[in-house]
């Protein structure tokens, strides 16, 4: 187990006891995982805490790769590294945990246990049973605990959802392709590509229930491609997820009687052809949908209100769904 602290900026300094002083509110978060997408919180932390430095402290980094840690502290000027989360606990309010998937329940329920507000990566648990372990403990120690399915956060998303139904809907067509690279593999596509757009199918429509209605896994030599077909409300969202393109997609489409609709995601673009004949194209322009996540993520613990972040309830439908999929025989 290590623990090395580092210098603090005098600035930080000042602000964390002027506010202990005054009895305001500071929130000391911290990351555990300090892998690649752990790298990715930690950058837009260390800018939100900079932009934010009355509410929010950057206080602690934890893998069990110390020098990995240790690397990214001094890079963003964090003051505590450890490899060990029970020390790591007692110097934060809040964690993201952004360690391998196999984890990242266990590593929440320790959190949750030692009285932590957290934000898991996606899919939060491997399993629903695990998410109904993890709402227990929430709910015992009043803990907000949100889900990483950062689709939500993105501007294409933003745009669809509060225009949905001016489109008149029938089906929703998301496309996510891309060449998984081997480290990756190991994770079937189905958690690691297919839960993003399971999510965004009944974050959309605001659904809570559903209905398989096909799916189907196809095996290759590079990777697996996955189609399913869901029924949510009155419509169908039809989700294909492909490790083995060599041209990374991420696009939704929307097929309505008033309209069609094509987002594409990477490039921040809207495509609208309406059933009078108008063509519309938009670049939308908006901030990192990370920096929206986390940003979400504070006000939740502020306000206990989750808004347009994932909470456990929507990790446990996207997880039944799962288990629905990788179940399903045709």
């Amino acid at each position: 187990m290590y623990h090395i602290n580092l210098i603090i900026d005098n600035i930080k300094i000042v602000n964390y006891f002027t506010l202990k002083y005054l009895g305001e509110k500071m929130i000391k978060i911290g990351v555990i995982g300090a892998g690649r997408w752990g790298t990715n919180h930690i950058r837009v932390l260390s800018e939100l805490s900079k932009e934010q430095p009355n509410k929010l402290m950057f206080t602690a980094i934890c893998d069990i790769d110390i020098s990995k840690a240790l690397n990214l502290a001094k890079t963003y000027n964090i003051p505590h590294v450890f490899s060990d989360i029970f020390e790591f606990s007692k110097h934060v309010d809040a964690a993201v945990i952004a360690t391998p998937i196999e984890t990242l329940s266990n590593v929440a329920l320790k959190m949750i246990d030692r009285g932590k507000h957290v934000l898991i990566e996606k899919p939060a648990a491997i399993t629903s049973k695990d998410i109904i372990m993890l709402e227990d403990f929430a709910k015992k120690k009043d803990a907000v605990v949100g889900v990483g399915y950062i689709m939500r956060f993105t501007s294409v998303i933003d745009f669809i959802k509060p225009s949905l139904t001016k489109f008149s809907p029938i089906f929703i067509l998301f496309r996510r392709f891309s060449r998984r690279v081997e480290h990756i593999k190991k994770i079937h596509i189905v958690f690691d590509l297919a839960v993003h757009d399971i999510d965004l199918c009944l974050y959309l429509t605001d659904a809570d229930s559903w209905k398989l209605e096909y799916a189907k896994i196809f095996h290759t030599d590079i990777d697996d491609s996955v189609i399913s077909v869901l029924k949510v409300k009155d419509l169908y969202c039809n989700i294909h997820v492909d490790g083995v393109s060599l041209h990374k997609v991420r696009e939704i489409d929307i097929v309505g009687t008033k309209a069609f609709v094509r987002g594409n995601i990477i490039e921040d673009t809207i495509m609208i052809k309406w059933d009078n004949g108008e063509f519309n194209v938009l670049k939308l322009q908006d901030e990192e949908p990370l920096k929206k996540e986390l940003k979400s993520f504070i006000e939740a613990i502020e306000l206990r209100k989750y808004g347009k972040l994932a909470n456990l309830s929507d990790a446990f439908k996207v997880l039944k769904i799962v288990e629905e999929i990788m179940n399903y025989t045709t």
